[in-house]
Parts: structure tokens; C-alpha cells; sequence
């Protein structure tokens, strides 16, 4: 049972991959179908005929009959097709050279000449004339087989016609039939029963010699055209279908070895799973809409526009962090990311809107003291701050702004920038400052720095009751990720759980958000009365 949900989760792996890189597979086959059509329509098109011819002894031919392999007979017969008299005689025929193929039809006696050409018609032409051809070759071999022993009988011919005529008068004693000689001369005649002898032989010998000659007359050569080459209307190249489903099928295969390939070598943070795999037991508490840039205001959605899709979506983890099992529920909640730029400060402000919003009293804090952005999304100055009351310049309350028009949440800018922001953040004032704050809220939200690479994360990971750890889809790196769990965990950080930043994360608006936490399906449309 493991090993079979090992595999079914790992199908599912891949299918994800796919399904995220399907540019990457579609992309390629679109490519090498454009590819072919556009050289099948750049080719010129071929025609092919077929004439075939079966290698099989007419009853006048009176062959002996012997075994013979079919296979190898046609394959010799294939090479006398090819041969330089054949060729020459279609070339005289036709008056130029033309090349064709043949082949073993089946397991009969029989070939099939082929020729190709961009004329339907002088394709069968060309087929019909090589087919004829060589059975006009194979028919002058049998005559000229047939016909040897001839030049034989007619010399033994004219041997005995020669005897005939050197035969002795016959003597008029003789007894013969005067009435059968010509009255106007005499012949001299042999003794009859040696003429009668030779003149027997001399009509035998004829007989023969004319057999051969009507034997030579009957022979086909052992080959006859069963079926005669004809014109082709259908072109066998280009073949554009066949062509297009070759290039979809193999540029499929190579988009998905593609698609694997730059999965494989892609470093970055590329779905849920990664951040599961990397994080677990840590579990991922939502998913949030990556940050769009707005050329007028860098305030929070969730104060631009209440009611999107993405607004939902930080309501939706306001409920995954209130019901994250951590009881009681943390005051003071760091949110920090693996490297700057993962939307660590966007999720900082949209989560603590979600919960004022939601009832709470919420108290903001920028403690990200090398690139502070928090400030600017309320409409706060940036000093006196944070790290003013650190260095114990002016009490930490009086560093407390109200954000405009949000009751219930207030904001503390960063402060002036220390030259070390890491030495600030670990300070006992530092814990100090951030548990007076958290006495005075519901709940401390702190956007801190980065854990890489300064340990600004690591740092303050002491001085709060939580830790929100934001990775960025396509953009936070595996190893970093990584990293920066590792080195919360030996800070002996409470990690309550992780943050995708993911531009898939919004659904419709319209549609009610649930988050899973645990056991418990909880509906943003409940959020306000748990919150209460």
C-alpha cells in the first residue's frame, strides 16, 4: 500500500510538472509541425506506379520442373531488371535513362516494379517500360537457349544431305520403277535400302530443326505482366498529414523532455510541493497572490481593494494562522523570508489589515532595517522609529502611529538604518521594545529582514512567539529555502508555518475561500465571528 500511494503521489509529481511547463511541451511541437508543412508545401510532388510481374513457366514453354527458393528467384530476377541491358533498352525507348525499384511481392513469384516520377503518366510509363523490357530480355534468352541446339541439327543436316548426294548411280538392272525417273535424263542411284536409310534421317533432322524453331516462337522468357502500371492520382511525397502528426508526436516527446529537463535544472521554488518537501513537518498555512506594482500607490490590496480575489486570499491565512494549532495564539509574529524580494512586507501588511479588519488590535512593526518598505504602504514617515526606541532615544510607544483610516491598527516605522542591522535586532532592548508593544495589542506583527544573508530573521527569531517563513514561486531558490529553515531551527525558532507567494493563488472573488488546518474546514465567511 505504501509503495503503491509512493507511486501515485510520484505520477502526480510529474503531471504537476507538466502542467506547469506546458509551454515548454506545446511550444516545441508547434514549432516542428509549422516546420513540415512549410517544406511538404516548398517540395515537389511525387507519383508513384506499380506494374507487376509474376515468374512463372507458361505450359509451352515445356520446362522441367524443378524447386526452386521463390525468395531467391525473384531477388535474381530483381538484379536482371536492373541490369545494364534492360536499362538500355527502356533508355532507347524512352530516350533518356529513368531509375526504378522492385521488390518481392508476398511470398508468390512475383515483383513489383516501381518508378517514381513528377508525372503521374510517365510514372506508369516509366514502370510499364522496364516490366516489358525485361520480359523481351528474359523471352531473347530462352530463344536464344532454345535455338543452340539448331546450329547442330543443321550442320548434321547438311552432313547427310552431303551423303545423299555422294551416293553411286543405280544400276539399270536394278529392279526399279522406270515410270519414277524424269524421261529427259538418268539418275544414278544408291542401293535403295541405304538411301532409303538416309533420306529417313534427313526428314527426322528437319522435324526437329522445326520444332525448335515453332518451340523458340512459343517462349515468353518465363515471365508475363499480371498487372499493368497505371497513373496515380494519389502524390506519396510530401505527405503533409503524415509529416504534422510525426512533428507532433515528436515534438511532444521533446517538449517533455524538455519540460523535465528545465524543472530538473530549475533552482527556484516551482509549487506547493517543494515548499512540503522542504519545510515538513512545517506545514504551508496559504497561498498568496504575488504583488502586482502600481504606478499611483504602494498601499496593500486589502486597503485598495477589499473585496478582490486576493484580498480573500490574506483572509483566507488570517484563518490558517489563527487556527495553526499554536495555542495560545501568538502576540508577537515574525514574518521573514529566505531572501529579500520573496513579498515577505506585502504579506506583512495584507495580514495585519485582514485582522484589524477581522476585530483585532494589531500592531505592525517594520524591523526590516536594510531595505524598509512598510512604512510607505501606510503613509508613515520612516523616522523616528523602531530602532530610535532601541537605542533608548524616545520611549516605544511614542514611535506608535495610527495607520489612516483603519481603526484598530497602528504602525512603527523602522527608525534610522544602523550600520549593523543584526546587532540592533538581537538586542535585550530589541525583545524589550516588542513586548511592550505586544501589551498593548492583540497581536504583533513584525516585517523583519530577510534570514540570508544578513541573519536579521535568525536574529529577532528569539524575541517573538512565532515565525512566518514567505517563499516566493519562481523566484526564492530551493537551497536558500532550505537554508533558512535550518538556521531558524538551531535559533530554536517557533516556526508556525510557512507562505507561498504564487501569482496561481487567485481563484474567482466570488468563490468561498476554505483553508484545511488540521482536521478543521474553516469559511472566510466565518472569519469575522472567530475572530470576535
Amino acid at each position: 500500500m505504501e509503495a503503491s500511494g509512493a507511486q501515485e503521489s510520484e505520477l502526480r509529481s510529474r503531471l504537476r510538472v507538466l502542467r506547469r511547463r506546458k509551454a515548454w511541451v506545446i511550444a516545441p511541437a508547434i514549432v516542428l509541425v509549422a516546420l513540415a508543412v512549410a517544406r511538404s508545401e516548398s517540395q515537389t510532388s511525387l507519383y508513384r506506379s506499380e506494374a507487376r510481374i509474376l515468374l512463372q513457366a507458361r505450359r509451352a514453354d515445356k520446362v522441367e520442373v524443378v524447386y526452386v527458393d521463390p525468395e531467391r528467384l525473384v531477388t535474381t530476377e530483381i538484379e536482371v531488371l536492373k541490369s545494364l541491358p534492360v536499362q538500355e533498352a527502356v533508355r532507347k525507348r524512352l530516350g533518356r535513362s529513368y531509375s526504378v525499384s522492385a521488390v518481392v511481392v508476398g511470398t508468390a513469384n512475383m515483383m513489383a516494379v516501381r518508378a517514381t516520377s513528377t508525372s503521374p503518366r510517365l510514372a506508369a510509363s516509366i514502370a510499364n517500360a522496364y516490366a516489358e523490357e525485361y520480359i523481351a530480355f528474359r523471352r531473347q534468352q530462352a530463344i536464344n537457349d532454345t535455338m543452340a541446339p539448331a546450329a547442330e541439327l543443321e550442320s548434321q543436316l547438311a552432313d547427310v544431305q552431303k551423303q545423299i548426294d555422294e551416293l553411286p548411280a543405280i544400276d539399270p538392272r536394278v529392279a526399279v520403277d522406270a515410270g519414277a525417273l524424269p524421261p529427259d535424263r538418268v539418275i544414278q542411284v544408291a542401293p535403295a535400302t541405304r538411301r532409303d536409310h538416309l533420306i529417313d534421317q534427313e526428314a527426322d533432322l528437319r522435324k526437329s530443326l522445326d520444332a525448335l524453331k515453332v518451340d523458340a516462337m512459343l517462349k515468353t522468357g518465363g515471365a508475363q505482366i499480371v498487372v499493368p502500371a497505371t497513373p496515380s492520382s494519389v502524390r506519396i511525397s510530401p505527405k503533409p498529414v503524415s509529416k504534422a502528426v510525426t512533428a507532433v508526436i515528436l515534438g511532444l516527446l521533446l517538449g517533455v523532455a524538455l519540460a523535465f529537463a528545465r524543472d530538473y535544472l530549475d533552482p527556484t521554488i516551482r509549487s506547493p510541493d517543494d515548499v512540503e518537501r522542504l519545510a515538513w513537518p512545517i506545514p504551508i498555512l496559504g497561498r498568496v497572490p504575488t504583488a502586482r506594482r502600481r504606478r499611483r500607490s504602494s498601499a496593500p490590496v486589502s486597503q485598495t481593494d477589499p473585496e478582490s480575489a486576493a484580498a480573500d486570499a490574506y483572509r483566507t491565512l488570517r484563518t490558517a494562522v489563527q487556527f495553526s494549532g499554536m495555542s495560545p495564539l501568538p502576540r508577537t509574529i515574525q514574518v521573514t523570508s529566505a531572501s529579500d524580494g520573496d513579498g515577505k512586507t506585502t504579506t506583512t501588511a495584507n495580514l495585519a489589515l485582514a485582522f484589524a479588519r477581522g476585530g483585532r488590535k494589531v500592531t505592525v512593526v517594520c524591523c526590516d532595517l536594510r531595505q524598509p518598505g512598510l512604512a510607505e504602504m501606510f503613509g508613515v514617515s520612516e523616522t523616528p522609529g523602531f530602532t530610535t526606541a532601541v537605542l533608548g532615544e524616545v520611549p516605544v510607544t511614542s514611535v506608535v502611529y495610527a495607520a489612516a483610516n483603519e481603526p484598530g491598527l497602528s504602525v512603527v516605522p523602522s527608525g534610522p538604518l544602523p550600520a549593523d542591522a543584526a546587532a540592533v535586532l538581537s538586542s535585550p532592548q530589541a525583545g524589550s521594545a516588542l513586548r511592550e508593544l505586544a501589551a498593548d495589542a492583540d497581536i504583533v506583527l513584525i516585517d523583519s529582514g530577510p534570514v540570508l544573508p544578513g541573519m536579521d530573521g535568525v536574529a529577532l527569531a528569539p524575541h517573538v512567539d512565532a515565525t512566518l517563513l514567505v517563499a516566493r514561486r519562481r523566484a526564492t531558490r530551493r537551497a536558500d529555502l532550505a537554508q533558512s529553515l535550518e538556521l531558524l531551527q538551531r535559533a530554536e525558532a517557533k516556526l508556525m508555518g510557512t507562505v507561498l507567494v504564487d501569482s496561481g493563488a487567485v481563484s474567482s472573488r466570488r468563490r468561498q475561500q476554505r483553508v484545511r488546518v488540521g482536521n478543521l474546514r474553516v469559511a472566510d465567511d466565518d472569519v469575522s465571528r472567530i475572530a470576535r
